[in-house]
């Protein structure tokens, strides 16, 4: 078994901790939701990214958190971005892993957020999308990234652009632009 980079798992309880206390169930609670399985000082040492957390451990508790545990994952690997010796980012992608697609940006439309043209983005293939969110989008002839942003007072839906000099795509219902994804991370070659 490859090993894991010590951050992602610190990354993953730092998520689990958020969520649970966003939701107010207490580590007690949570022992109790999971039928005493694993004990308080167990999910403390997962939440501090101590101890390390199997994957069915961690389907169970994204299960009683309501979330997913896939997001999760895929949401730790990308804030555990590292660098390598020579200061460069490093992300972890698993190849294998038939989750995630990539596209190749042909433009500069989230340039304001150092996402350009000729990088790779990896995104996950989920529904799971919430507000502010970087989405994977497509129509018939390109895909690309966007902002999602969800103005609940108006019920409005925009793709939103990180470059003034490109248009954000509003969704009525009528265009022909779907997200399919969340945006995880990117790589640019050098």
């Amino acid at each position: 078994m490859p090993k894991v980079d010590k951050s992602l798992y610190v990354e993953i309880g730092k998520i689990i901790k958020h969520e649970r206390r966003k939701k107010k169930i207490s580590l007690d609670r949570l022992v109790d939701m999971l039928g005493g399985e694993k004990t308080k000082s167990t999910l403390k040492r997962y939440e501090d990214g101590t101890s390390r957390i199997d994957v069915d451990v961690l389907a169970s508790i994204c299960d009683k958190l309501d979330i997913d545990y896939k997001d999760v994952v895929a949401t730790a690997k990308a804030r555990s971005i590292s660098k390598n010796k020579d200061g460069f980012n490093v992300i972890y992608v698993d190849d294998s892993s038939n989750e995630y697609n990539r596209l190749q940006m042909h433009d500069n439309s989230m340039s304001n957020i150092d996402i350009l043209n000729d990088d790779i983005v990896f995104y996950l293939l989920t529904d799971n999308i919430q507000n502010n969110d970087l989405v994977a989008v497509q129509n018939e002839t390109t895909q690309t990234i966007r902002r999602y942003v969800y103005y609940e007072n108006v019920n409005l839906k925009v793709l939103k652009a990180e470059n003034p000099d490109y248009k954000d795509i509003v969704l009525n219902g009528e265009d022909d632009v779907e997200i399919i994804g969340k945006v995880v991370a990117f790589q640019r070659t050098l």
